[in-house]
């Protein structure tokens, strides 16, 4: 069972150390985490091996130990983006060594629309939104500039709540033009107006 923890209280041993020392010793911890999954994900596989069923096991971390345990996933990546499934998800579609590379501080080309036309931008994966990571990554290959432009021009502008909202005025002209065009729909908004009082 694990203690329970009061993150409030400070243990006096950590309050005395400094930032980088604190900085480091994160690190570290976070590298035996990766290589903690690492272990877990080759349990994982042994056991499926003697086909255990392991159903039960798949929640939290754990979700992600058949990819790592099968190469496809980095346990250094789960580590860092745990708290964000659809990034991971996404970045799992990528090769090991393009992982390990944006682990590394690599960058991915991302294409924003601006007022004065597209801008590429070469983005660090930390600091990319999930709707970015959808944008560069598509199928399992990093999209290039190009596409991604052919992919912003080809959507349709997304409609604020307000202007998807319609006046019951305008509504009302809307089905009146319809109504006067086609002589089934003028009956349906007589009828509906007899049965509403409209």
């Amino acid at each position: 069972m694990i203690p329970k923890t009061n993150f409030n209280q400070v243990p006096a041993e950590l309050a005395r150390l400094d930032t980088p020392t604190l900085r480091k010793e994160l690190a570290q911890a976070l590298t035996v985490s990766a290589a903690n999954l690492m272990r877990l994900a080759t349990i994982w596989n042994e056991l499926e091996r003697r086909g255990e069923d392991l159903s039960d096991l798949r929640s939290g971390l754990a979700v992600y130990l058949p990819m790592i345990a099968s190469g496809e996933l980095d346990a250094e990546l789960v580590v860092r983006f745990a708290g964000q499934p659809g990034i991971l998800k996404r970045v799992a579609e990528l090769t090991l060594e393009d992982q390990r590379h944006l682990l590394n501080g690599g960058t991915l080309p991302v294409v924003e629309e601006l007022s004065t036309g597209f801008q590429v931008r070469e983005v660090p994966l930390r600091l990319l939104t999930l709707k970015q990571i959808k944008q560069v990554i598509v199928d399992g290959k990093v999209s290039p500039p190009e596409v991604q432009r052919n992919l912003l021009n080809k959507k349709e502008p997304s409609l604020s709540k307000a202007t998807r909202r319609v006046s019951p005025q305008r509504l009302a002209a809307a089905l009146e033009d319809l109504a006067n065009q086609h002589p089934q729909v003028r009956d349906l908004v007589n009828k509906l107006r007899q049965e509403t009082g409209i």
